[in-house]
């Protein structure tokens, strides 16, 4: 096994400007509009990524968001958000939206879509596992530090914010680890794995 790197990330708590904050989930996709820490505009937009394997399809839903959000606002600064499945560098590495996605078009159009987002709207954009941002916002609102964050949505993930303040950088979508050894424990419809944290059939929790 190759050797552990650290690679923590200072982000968050800037409150200054004008701001889009968004939220990528299975069921929708929520998008705010923000001027100096004030919440001008917020929604909830129904979408059904899962389903759609054009890539094309999840450009446009995305930034049709951000042009709604926009448009409530003077100004655009900066935009960040957060998503189900693993990002790096700002890039989708694996995530359960995209799954329709063949993969030869995931690696064209689905793994640099927040770049090629951020080339389109020319400003600073961020996006983080939700369970990354659920610590950040934990720790914002308890002014504390040593953070761990959960977010449960259609799937798990968690999120540790450290005693400096920074985001571990970690793989953190716990929805398809297999983290119960119960044999009988539940099997992912996506992933394949056993005794993940998300529920699986309608039968078990």
């Amino acid at each position: 096994m190759p050797s552990a790197k650290k690679r923590p990330l200072f982000l968050g708590g800037h409150l200054d400007g004008c701001r889009i904050g968004f939220d990528l989930g299975a069921s929708d996709y929520k998008v705010a509009a923000v001027q100096n820490g004030q919440v001008l505009f917020s929604t909830e937009i129904p979408w059904n990524p899962k389903a759609e394997p054009n890539p094309e399809y999840h450009y446009h839903c995305i930034d049709d968001g951000f042009k709604l959000a926009a448009s409530h606002l003077p100004q655009v600064d900066a935009i960040g958000g957060s998503s189900a499945g693993i990002l790096v560098d700002n890039q989708v590495m694996v995530a359960s939206l995209f799954r329709a996605v063949p993969d030869d078009m995931f690696e064209a159009g689905v793994r640099p879509i927040f770049l090629k987002l951020r080339q389109e709207w020319g400003v600073p954009l961020e996006v983080i596992n939700d369970g990354d941002v659920t610590a950040l916002a934990g720790g914002l609102s308890l002014e504390e530090t040593g953070i761990l964050g959960i977010a449960l949505g259609s799937s798990e993930a968690a999120g540790y914010l450290d005693h400096a303040g920074h985001i571990t950088g970690w793989l953190n979508e716990l929805a398809f680890g297999s983290v119960d050894a119960n044999p009988e424990g539940g099997v992912d419809d996506w992933s394949g794995n056993p005794g993940v944290g998300r529920p699986t059939s309608p039968n078990r929790l």
